[in-house]
């Protein structure tokens, strides 16, 4: 799909001063300094920019924060940057930099991701609205009421294909409905189908969990080899090309995380525990140092020799 995204815009704008404009579009030379001479023309000023190029499919994305100096609305700004993403066959968006997103929680049993968005959302550390949660168990629907959040059961038990199709539209009716920005899939473990992932085109959907390559290995894991066991990205990406037996996409971010193979310890770092290279007729440098030296039933410190000698009482176990 090529042009604005179709992520929900409030129907009427109030102006503002703060903007933010995400993009991805072919890439090419001149993206950057096309895209930056429009809001210059607007008189803008830049506040963040990130951009990144991505080699395998040779697309460009890019996300701008930037001020203008008299407030407008973002109506306004789409229309005078609509012509420069056409040329360039861009999927964009520009929003109310003050507009929260509107996140859809997808949860089933194991509610710790619900219950933490949940908590950073009550203490301001997370600037989102949740119109809703969606669940397929009934487990934390007083959780949801806590927050007073819409708590919607759409149950999968022993579902055939029609009733998972029928409550897949059920949600995509809530997702219309609510006006979500974005889905999130906290420990929702259910694969969502090709239709369901058509429909999020132009929104976003991300599966967060915690998991260890190569233990869920997604759609194009970290090639075997000395950097194979890398920590998973968090946020995953949804992709509708899933089949039975593969899980998300786990690419781990360049520099995002530090293959366990590469793990050093600091400079200057000592091991806490260090084994002496002793023979194996050296009780001293073989015992436990801790548990040998550890006095039984409250009595004096014991050396391993007469540690060694004691009798253990019946019952009792160190």
């Amino acid at each position: 799909m090529r042009g604005i995204m179709t992520a929900s815009k409030p129907s009427s704008e109030s102006p503002s001063t703060r903007f933010i404009l995400k993009l991805s579009c072919p890439d090419q030379a001149g993206i950057v300094h096309a895209v930056t001479g429009v809001l210059l023309a607007q008189g803008a000023n830049i506040l963040t920019s990130a951009q990144h190029g991505d080699a395998d499919h040779r697309r460009f994305f890019m996300r701008i924060e930037f001020e203008c100096a008299q407030a407008r609305p973002a109506a306004a700004l789409r229309e005078v940057f609509a012509p420069l993403a056409e040329r360039l066959a861009m999927d964009w968006e520009l929003v109310d930099a003050q507009r929260k997103t509107r996140v859809l929680l997808l949860v089933s049993k194991l509610g710790h991701c619900l219950n933490d968005l949940l908590f950073r959302v009550q203490t301001g550390h997370l600037a989102i609205e949740i119109p809703a949660i969606v669940s397929n168990h009934r487990d934390f629907y007083q959780l949801a009421a806590s927050h007073d959040i819409p708590f919607h059961h759409l149950p999968l038990l022993q579902a055939t294909d029609e009733q998972k199709q029928a409550q897949e539209r059920k949600i995509r009716e809530l997702i219309e409905e609510q006006q979500i920005d974005l889905v999130v899939l906290a420990r929702y473990m259910q694969i969502l189908s090709p239709e369901l992932c058509r429909s999020l085109e132009g929104r976003q959907a991300i599966n967060i969990h915690h998991s260890f390559l190569p233990s869920f290995k997604g759609a194009q894991p970290v090639p075997p080899g000395p950097r194979a066991r890398r920590q998973a990205d968090r946020r995953d990406r949804a992709l509708r090309d899933l089949r039975p037996g593969r899980g998300p996409d786990h690419r781990a971010g360049r520099g995002a995380h530090r293959p366990l193979d590469d793990a050093r310890p600091a400079r200057g770092h000592r091991p806490r525990h260090r084994v002496r290279d002793a023979g194996p007729r050296d009780p001293v440098a073989c015992r436990a140092p801790r548990a040998a030296q550890r006095p039984p039933h409250g009595g004096l410190p014991l050396n391993a020799g007469q540690a060694s000698a004691l009798p253990i009482a019946a019952g009792h176990v160190d």
